[in-house]
């Protein structure tokens, strides 16, 4: 073997042995109760990089971190819930858990709440909350809440535009902009 091909495989089959080791050190991490391990272990389920993918194995250490308090956990956690993946499909749970994300001034969380509300997904369908909690998202740096709010308006009524508005101007204390 040429001594740069020799030196390539050495050099892999360390980073894979590392990559192995710190799995291990993750998941140590999350079972003694670190939600940023819990959070990166689901991660590493849900995605299939560094260890087997699995989504119920994934929703359980999100969920774990998630009733820690980890904000990308809590969105991911909803997301699952709102596409049954991992979990059984249980959407009034997703709203529970991306309406926790979003009083953290989340703003993926208040995207997803505008679509669910907009599109009537696990709530009644009401355009103008959807509207109001895009204008949130929007506020807060979410580039796609603020397409999807100027997209939607365009269809709605001016008195539902006024309406949305009114909803996202009172509950900015509570959702909105980052602190």
């Amino acid at each position: 073997m040429k001594p740069l091909l020799r030196f390539l495989v050495v050099v892999l089959a360390a980073t894979f042995a590392r990559a192995a080791d710190s799995l291990d050190e993750i998941k140590l991490k999350a079972e003694k109760g670190d939600a940023g391990a819990q959070y990166d272990l689901g991660v590493a389920y849900e995605s299939g990089k560094g260890a087997d993918k699995n989504a119920a194995e994934a929703f359980k250490w999100l969920l774990k971190a998630a009733e820690q308090g980890n904000i990308s956990a809590e969105d991911k956690v909803a997301v699952m819930y709102a596409h049954g993946t991992g979990v059984t499909m249980d959407e009034p749970a997703a709203i529970r858990w991306f309406l926790k994300a979003a009083a953290e001034r989340d703003p993926v969380a208040q995207y997803n709440l505008g679509n669910m509300n907009y599109k009537g997904h696990g709530v009644p369908k009401n355009e103008v909350e959807g509207c109001a909690w895009w204008t949130i998202a929007a506020a807060n740096g979410h580039a796609r809440a603020a397409e999807n709010l100027k997209n939607a308006q365009q269809t709605m009524t001016p008195a539902q535009i006024m309406q949305a508005a009114a909803l996202a101007k009172e509950r900015m204390e509570k959702y909105g902009a980052k602190k």
